[in-house]
């Protein structure tokens, strides 16, 4: 590891049983579904779980992080991972099933934000994305309103009237699924 030779130093590594360097040598050479095993392979409340946790969340790895935070029992970190890498789906599962409170009111925030900045096709894809399907085919149907009072093509506000109908199908089977 002291000349940069990762490859070979995980091995060693590997055959010393040294988890926190198999682990910082597996992130250097960006091996990370080989962080991943090790993570699924380690018991639960190990040390390095938070570690690789933190690590998974750097690279934008949402479900091995959320796991590997899950098996420390940091529930609230797996939550903060979720909404740090826009997982909202993620985020509101966790917290309907840890009955945490608080993400909605997040998610709102988050898509304010969005629409005070004139992002309304990040905003319906954020409430699409967290099974807000209604709201997301609400301002969806918006758009299509004003886009017909511009003048807009009929072929184009036809498309979005679709999608607005598939997003409330959507929910349809989104609850027809949660029963």
């Amino acid at each position: 590891a002291e000349r940069q030779m990762w490859d070979h130093a995980v091995a060693y590594y590997t055959q010393a049983g040294n988890l926190e360097k198999m682990v910082e040598s597996h992130y250097i050479l960006e091996e990370y579904e080989e962080l991943e095993k090790l993570s699924n392979s380690l018991p639960e409340n190990h040390p390095l779980l938070e570690s690789l946790a933190d690590q998974f969340v750097t690279v934008g790895m949402c479900k091995p992080a959320i796991t590997a935070y899950l098996k420390c029992h940091k529930i609230k970190a797996a939550l903060d991972c979720c909404v740090e890498l826009n997982q909202w789906d993620e985020a509101t599962t966790l917290s309907a099933q840890y009955g945490m409170k608080g993400v909605d009111n997040l998610l709102d925030k988050y898509a304010r934000t969005l629409l005070d900045t004139n992002r309304i096709l990040s905003t319906i894809q954020l409430y699409r994305k967290a099974k807000y399907y209604i709201e997301a085919a609400q301002l969806l149907d918006k758009i299509a309103r004003i886009s017909q009072d511009k003048g807009f093509s009929p072929y184009k506000i036809k498309k979005m009237f679709v999608l607005c109908g598939i997003l409330v199908e959507e929910y349809h089977n989104y609850i027809k699924e949660k029963q």
